[in-house]
């Protein structure tokens, strides 16, 4: 998976007022597949530095939920992916989408954050970007193998190096260092050791470790790992908002600070630098090298892994599995990192710790190992870095809905989801549940005591299964065609598993609506090719609104390439991309555009838009009247006639009380 750059800038800075303290920022985005901005373009950014500070404190002490971590998410893109227009060009929320869509599905896009030193320490790793279909986990960057984020240091050096083919060696340095909290050290040696096992990699413990046994291990190695303590210390900076200190790394014989570990490693050809020790990652927000990960990159090491928080040992070790096999594999370093992301996600789903480790990069391609010299065991490798999701639930209760794993499309590699209640079910329960499976394999089983009555069990539910055919040749008068052309020569595979021990409800393995392997129903679809079409759906609205107070809604079906639809006074703008799925042969495309929301009014209740195929529709207007107040949600939609989706998105608006003058 090759990776794009999308690169942003911030410049600005902490500004106090009174007993308030602002973050002005100018934000643009200085390269993208589809562009740069300007410097008189930038997008001006404002937000509360003390409420931030608060959200993070919670965050750095486990306090917030899965909802918390949404709303401190959003409000992470808020300030680095800004929604605004932009004269003359595309906006940064835009070029972001946008280039999302330009590239390749099979390829990523590389976020390289070019920040000011006050910036540098928030988390950006948890920033939120809500995906069609509601606030999923999905949302989360970081969670995505084809949005990597990376932190940008600016030195005069080269960035770039040679890819080193062959087995990788891998020096880990383990230590528990004088004085500090035990931890887990052998279990983390142990998966090391048999995550690695087979792939043909070199691994050289270096146990109880201080500088001077290291040193004599580090000659040609690709990959330094340290599992142990990292922490860092900090007092007041001199300008507000920050603190100055250093990092160290505890080493057998005592703490060595960021400079000395990096001295010591520098020249010794390592590609990439592990450390799986704690806020290894931080730094004093003055000083950009005071951190042990930045100070490395200051030594040209090509990429950093470090962690910005405390994180616990089962899913430190669930990461550090993950990201080798992958990188064993021979895949790219931020993609190694996302599948390590997931690995500790998987591991602790209601916490926070898939978002504590770094990528720190002054490499231009992320690509630095070939992988294991043996192509098999590299293909061991690659199958093993695929997913892996066990959920494990005590009952699901009537009315309840539980969804182990949720994906929009699958295009290859494996993935496993392992579901088990060890009580009754209820309500419903799907093991996966997918929108596309074009390629891969996929295996689900679900382990279960009990479907008690009205309960309902599904394996794996799939939409479309298969990759739809993208033409075909029609004969004379419409008839069949002569020949046609087979696009997926590797069909996915895929096994529902459900094992009930007394099934009193419903218990389905896999359930599938559109199998284009055997052949689509044809009267959903009509004999003849598909062209999938990508489309954008783009929606304007106020910010704001007043309780039984008409306001409008400007609705655009555009394509993914058009600039964002820009209505005055109307300064909130949403996009979401689609498809459409027509025949060849097909001179229009039809639309059913529909607004729905709670406590809302909407006239009309739907508008029917004609196009040709690849172009925009003029933009249509709803009148929407809210009868209820606070944060509403409203869902906008896009259908073919078949009342399938083709694009759907959601917004928010604050709905508040009249307020009329008083004589």
């Amino acid at each position: 998976m090759p990776y794009h750059d999308f690169e942003l800038e911030a410049v600005g800075s902490l500004i106090s007022e009174g007993a308030s303290r602002k973050g002005k920022y100018q934000v643009r985005v200085l390269r993208s597949p589809m562009g740069e901005m300007k410097a008189a373009q930038a997008v001006s950014v404002e937000y509360d530095d003390r409420a931030l500070q608060s959200s993070l404190n919670r965050l750095e002490e486990r306090v917030l939920d899965t909802d918390g971590l949404i709303k401190l998410g959003s409000t992470l893109a808020a300030i680095l992916l800004p929604i605004s227009t932009v004269e003359g060009g595309l906006g940064v929320r835009e070029l972001f989408a946008q280039s999302l869509v330009k590239i390749s599905a099979d390829d990523g896009l590389r976020l390289r954050l070019r920040l000011p030193y006050e910036l540098s320490v928030i988390p950006w790793e948890y920033m939120f970007v809500e995906r069609a279909g509601g606030q999923g986990m999905d949302g989360f960057l970081a969670l995505d193998p084809r949005t990597a984020i990376v932190r940008h240091e600016e030195l005069s050096a080269p960035a770039d190096l040679r890819v080193l083919a062959g087995d990788i060696k891998v020096v880990t340095a383990i230590a528990e260092g004088p004085g500090m909290p035990e931890l887990d050290l052998p279990s983390e040696e142990r998966v090391l050791k048999e995550g690695l096992k087979g792939l043909d990699v070199v691994v050289e413990p270096c146990r109880q470790a201080t500088l001077a046994k290291l040193k004599p291990l580090l000659n040609g190695a690709g990959v330094f790992h340290f599992a142990g303590h990292g922490d860092f210390e900090k007092q007041m900076g001199p300008r507000v908002g920050t603190y100055k200190g250093s990092g160290f790394l505890a080493f057998e014989d005592g703490p060595v600070d960021a400079e000395q570990v990096a001295i010591n490693l520098r020249s010794n050809g390592i590609r990439v630098a592990v450390l799986a020790a704690c806020e290894t990652a931080r730094r004093d927000g003055y000083n950009v090298w005071s951190g042990i990960a930045p100070a490395l990159v200051k030594a040209l090491i090509p990429a950093v892994v470090a962690n910005q928080y405390k994180i616990k040992d089962t899913t430190a070790i669930a990461f550090s599995q993950q990201f080798y096999q992958s990188l064993a594999a021979g895949l790219p370093i931020e993609r190694a990192v996302t599948d390590g992301r997931i690995g500790a996600y998987n591991q602790d789903k209601s916490g926070r710790d898939w978002g504590v480790p770094v990528l720190y990069m002054r490499a231009g391609d992320g690509r630095l190992f070939e992988g294991a010299a043996d192509k098999a065991a590299r293909d061991r490798a690659r199958e093993s870095a695929d997913g892996k999701f066990r959920v494990r639930i005590g009952e699901v209760k009537g009315g309840a809905v539980v969804l182990g794993a949720e994906l929009a499309r699958m295009l290859g590699g494996r993935l496993a989801v392992n579901v088990t209640i060890p009580g009754t079910v209820l309500g419903e329960l799907v093991g996966a549940r997918f929108e596309r499976v074009e390629r891969g394999s996929l295996d689900a089983v679900v382990d279960i005591n009990e479907v008690g009555p009205g309960g309902k069990v599904t394996g794996i539910v799939i939409g479309d299964f298969g990759t739809p055919p993208s033409r075909r040749t029609r004969g004379a008068n419409g008839t069949e065609p002569a020949h046609s052309e087979v696009v997926d020569d590797e069909p996915p595979e895929t096994a529902g598993t459900v094992n009930v021990g007394d099934n009193k409800g419903q218990a389905i393995g896999t359930q599938i609506n559109y199998n284009y392997i055997q052949g689509p129903p044809p009267a959903v679809y009509p004999a003849a090719y598909l062209i999938e079409e990508t489309i954008r759906l783009d929606v304007a609205v106020p910010t704001a609104a007043t309780v039984d107070e008409p306001f409008p809604v400007v609705i655009a079906v555009r394509q993914p390439e058009a600039p964002p639809l820009s209505e005055r006074d109307l300064p909130q703008v949403v996009s979401a991309t689609g498809s459409v799925f027509r025949d060849e042969a097909d001179s229009v495309v039809s639309y059913r555009i529909e607004l729905a929301g709670d406590g809302f009014r909407v006239e009309p209740k739907q508008y029917k838009v004609k196009l040709r195929p690849r172009q925009n529709s003029v933009p249509v207007a709803f009148q929407v009247t809210s009868s209820k107040t606070g944060v509403r949600t409203l869902i906008v939609t896009a259908l073919q006639p078949d009342d399938s989706v083709a694009a759907q998105t959601r917004l928010s608006i604050e709905v508040r009380v009249a307020v009329s003058g008083v004589s």
